[in-house]
């Protein structure tokens, strides 16, 4: 057995010795035997690459596995743009563009693997016109154990203890907008009554509509009154900001739920989380199957507050949970839009509600201290070149800030001359340019992967359960020794060996979508030509709100103008919603 036998079959090194360490001498059997195989398993190694092994091999294009494969790779593609199914015809489609063969075989594989339990088949409900959903099977216990939760909670009797009946209620809330030194405009109000009397409540308003002010106060009535809640969002930077605005301690979700490498979440319904009040910032984040791990931790007579922005981008996983609980009618919403008088002098917070209006943002030149800036600069090469120098030089003058941890780079692509890869290179070569260079395999897992250095600022591409580092997590690059890689993450180290690096990208610069969740002194958006694929509301409303002191878009007004026109077209397919409307 060899690197070279397998590097034959198109492997490229990296991946042959990943084989060889994971399955030794059967590496090459189950190469030649179920070539398919390697595209769920190897990193790197996509359907693509596994169908021009199995032709090699001379592997029929009708083969049962391969238009298994193919299927499952299309629904799997599906999930990965975020839908948590797919309607049956829609499937094929899919699947036959992939497998370029007959239709009639594609509409009969799926029909065997339902019966096999493979892909889960689901039919309409009575009285509903629509084609039959076609799920992984993975996905469909999320999203209907999260649908059944949900129910639950929407159902369940509100007059519960320790919360304060209806007649003490507003009592209590005077209290503790007396204590907290706050008085509360009427949607806040009602935001707080909300929290204090029904089981599943969702809370959603853009940047500088009081939402952590709400917060404040909720939590307050929860101390004087012996409620215990516990505070949650998805990500570490994400709990770090809502602990610092409120002054009660945050945790990741994982982290709430006890994540533990190698055993999975330690809460869970046969030991809940010990809470009278679970309270979720940044819910438009969670994706169906972390949001059902953590509906399933709730004890008995909990309630769930969900904090976010429906008009951001949905999560990144599967699912958009925080829009279809809004859109079902099962929680009790209650939308703020005031803006407050401090936040309505921002040009930042005056900008994203222009774009949620479909109108263009506006620079007040007459400010000199103005916290949004547009430097047009259609193109490409120059527009990389001036964002380094805003990220190197100009802004962290202005700011006092660092200009890796104080100034993120976004972007709607990865790819590009001006896509995040481009720019994360350039930017490495200016904020990391000492550096040791990090040598890690033949570098061939993705042909676009970046040669690190150590310093570098870099981002987890993908969940990696048994290190408890998450997809989007933020760390440096620490040292480099004995072949592992340690990265710390939130200042907690975690160690790489050499062919493990492939998990990691550079996060100078990140997608925008990639930036949910966080906030950052400033931001640095590009917006060309070249973006014109991915330029819609959504996205630039999101990327202008990452930033809490300065954002400066770099690009050309066309782009821009693409991007306040284009509303977001791109739903994604969900059952959450008939289900919380229909028992299923």
């Amino acid at each position: 057995m060899s690197i070279e036998e397998l590097h034959a079959m198109g492997l490229s090194e990296a991946q042959a010795r990943w084989m060889l360490a994971r399955y030794r001498e059967q590496a090459l059997t189950i190469a030649r035997n179920d070539p398919f195989r390697l595209a769920e398993e190897v990193p790197g190694v996509g359907f693509l690459t596994a169908d021009a092994i199995a032709a090699r091999l001379g592997l029929r294009e009708d083969a049962p596995g391969r238009l298994r494969a193919g299927t499952l790779r299309a629904l799997r593609d599906a999930a990965d743009e975020g839908h948590t199914c797919l309607a049956r015809n829609r499937l094929v489609q899919e699947a036959q563009a992939l497998l370029q063969i007959e239709r009639r075989l594609v509409a009969r594989t799926i029909g065997e693997m339902a019966g096999e339990g493979a892909v889960i088949a689901e039919a309409p409900a009575t009285g509903i016109e629509r084609d039959a959903w076609i799920y992984l099977p993975s996905l469909h216990v999320a999203e209907v154990g999260t649908a059944g939760i949900l129910r639950s909670l929407s159902r369940a009797d509100v007059a519960r203890p320790p919360f304060p009946p209806e007649p003490e209620r507003e009592t209590a809330i005077e209290r503790a907008q007396a204590e907290a030194g706050i008085p509360l405009a009427r949607a806040q109000l009602e935001a707080v009554r909300a929290a204090l009397s029904r089981r599943l409540v969702v809370i959603t308003g853009g940047p500088g509509t009081g939402k952590t002010t709400v917060l404040k106060v909720l939590l307050t009535a929860c101390r004087q009154r012996g409620i215990r809640a516990l505070l949650a969002a998805p990500t570490g930077r994400g709990a770090r900001r809502m602990a610092e605005a409120t002054g009660w301690e945050a945790r990741t979700i994982h982290r709430l739920l006890e994540y533990a490498p190698g055993r999975g979440f330690q809460r869970t319904g046969s030991r809940p989380l010990q809470c009278d009040l679970l309270i979720v910032d940044e819910a438009s984040m969670v994706d169906i199957s972390l949001a059902h791990r953590l509906l399933e931790a709730l004890p008995m007579g909990c309630g769930l507050l969900l904090v976010g922005d429906a008009n951001q981008l949905p999560s990144v996983g599967p699912g958009q949970v925080l829009r279809d609980i809004i859109a079902s009618g099962a929680a009790a919403v209650v939308e703020l839009t005031e803006i407050f008088r401090q936040a309505g002098e921002s040009g930042i917070v005056a900008n994203a509600n222009r774009i949620l209006l479909g109108l263009p943002p506006e620079e007040d030149l007459t400010r000199s201290d103005r916290d949004f800036l547009f430097i047009e600069q259609p193109d490409p090469g120059r527009a990389v070149s001036t964002i380094v120098e805003l990220v190197r030089d100009r802004i962290p003058r202005r700011l006092s800030v660092d200009p890796v941890d104080g100034v993120q780079v976004l972007l709607p692509m990865h790819r590009g001359a001006a896509g995040a890869s481009a720019v994360n290179r350039a930017l490495q070569d200016a904020l990391n340019p000492t550096g040791a260079p990090l040598h890690h395999g033949d570098g061939l897992f993705d042909r676009e992967s970046p040669r690190f250095r150590i310093g570098d600022k870099v981002m987890q591409r993908r969940n990696d359960y048994e290190k408890g580092v998450f997809n989007g997590d933020i760390g440096r690059i620490a040292a480099a020794e004995s072949g592992a890689v340690r990265v710390v993450f939130d200042a907690d180290p975690v160690e790489y060996a050499d062919d493990e690096l492939y998990g990691l990208d550079l996060a100078y610069a990140l997608s925008v979508h990639k930036s949910q969740g966080s906030e950052y002194p400033a931001i640095v958006l590009g917006l060309l030509d070249e973006h014109a694929a991915m330029l819609q509301r959504g996205l630039l409303y999101t990327a202008l709100t990452r930033a809490r002191k300065l954002a400066v878009i770099v690009g050309s007004r066309a782009a821009l103008r693409t991007a306040v026109r284009r509303a977001d077209t791109r739903s994604r397919s969900s059952g959450l919603v008939e289900r919380l409307r229909t028992e299923r």
